[in-house]
């Protein structure tokens, strides 16, 4: 059974295809583009009227073109009915009348099995649909989540910065010597900054010396001095240009200074250096240190100057206090 038997002219398939095309464009968006979908069309039509003159028939070949249909992203349900009166449509207008009872047979059971394909094809691609929905939506949901514990984890951190800040004051007020101010502000820096020690430290530049002041987790003691030569000058100029010194990896440094070099001897992998200023003169340092490489971050010095200003406001006060004292004993 040949198709010029069955068929008084060969279709144009491209005009089934604008034709088709131009009866689906009201019923859903499809993420191809307008040829692209076009021409598929053509050859699904085309395939399918080869099914409806051939002789040999399988279900299977026609439920392939109603899958290709729904593979289109055409899965509403007035797609399939609109594919089926356009091809059927088209069939009969080129069936010869005294062929269509006889050939009427054959199209039902094309437009069924086309229909059958369709809905499978459509079912799975809905169902992945919603898939892909639900996902996104547990995607959104988990993120909703890890941002509102974020916000608890600040919210808890900053709570326990002001609490700590707080305690430091407290401390520094009822503090009776320059080492008790610097004691209280150490051991309390230490527990909301990780590091590995900490350290508060005078500069006394007409003697070239560091006085340690408090020291947690280091050999030195407080009343040690060292020399000013552990450091370089150009270091002690940034801080005194009130900026602090990020060192993230000292094993990375070439030409360390020696006071870098004993530190590094010890373990420390990064320090975070906050000046010590009374009057804009430089007086002193907060050091923190860390075994590991890059622990310090800007949030890290945002506290660690904030407690380093509180602690300069005291040694200043209290540098006054022992001065009137000395002028009254002295007179």
């Amino acid at each position: 059974m040949e198709l010029d038997d069955k068929q008084e002219s060969e279709p144009d398939f491209q005009a089934i295809a604008n034709e088709w095309l131009a009866a689906l464009s009201g019923t859903a968006f499809s993420p191809f583009g307008y040829d692209e979908v076009r021409n598929k069309l053509a050859a699904l039509a085309e395939e399918a009227t080869e099914l409806l003159y051939q002789d040999l028939y399988h279900s299977s070949d026609a439920e392939r073109i109603g899958a290709a249909l729904a593979q289109l992203h055409y899965v509403q349900g007035d797609a399939l009915g609109i594919s089926i009166k356009v091809l059927s449509h088209v069939w009969l207008r080129k069936m010869p009348a005294t062929k269509q009872d006889e050939e009427y047979w054959r199209l039902t059971m094309l437009l069924g099995d086309i229909a059958n394909g369709y809905y499978k094809e459509a079912t799975t691609t809905i169902l992945n649909h919603q898939e892909t929905i639900r996902e996104a939506q547990m995607k959104t949901l988990r993120k909703l989540h890890t941002n509102l514990q974020d916000q608890r984890d600040l919210l808890r951190l900053t709570a326990e910065r002001l609490q700590t800040l707080h305690d430091v004051e407290s401390g520094i007020l009822a503090a009776q010597s320059a080492e008790a101010i610097a004691d209280i502000s150490v051991t309390h820096i230490m527990r909301i900054i990780p590091c590995h020690s900490a350290s508060i430290v005078s500069f006394d530049f007409s003697r070239d010396v560091m006085v340690i002041l408090a020291s947690k987790n280091t050999p030195e003691k407080p009343g040690n001095l060292l020399p000013l030569s552990l450091t370089t000058k150009e270091r002690l100029q940034v801080l005194a240009e009130s900026k602090s010194l990020f060192v993230n990896d000292i094993g990375a440094l070439k030409n360390r200074p020696a006071g870098l070099e004993n530190v590094y001897n010890r373990g420390v992998k990064s320090l975070l250096n906050v000046p010590l200023l009374s009057m804009d003169r430089l007086i002193g340092v907060l050091a923190l240190a860390s075994t590991e490489v890059g622990a310090f971050n800007e949030q890290h010095e945002v506290i660690a100057r904030q407690i380093a200003g509180s602690v300069s406001i005291a040694l200043h006060n209290r540098n006054l206090l022992e001065t009137e004292k000395q002028a009254r004993q002295e007179s």
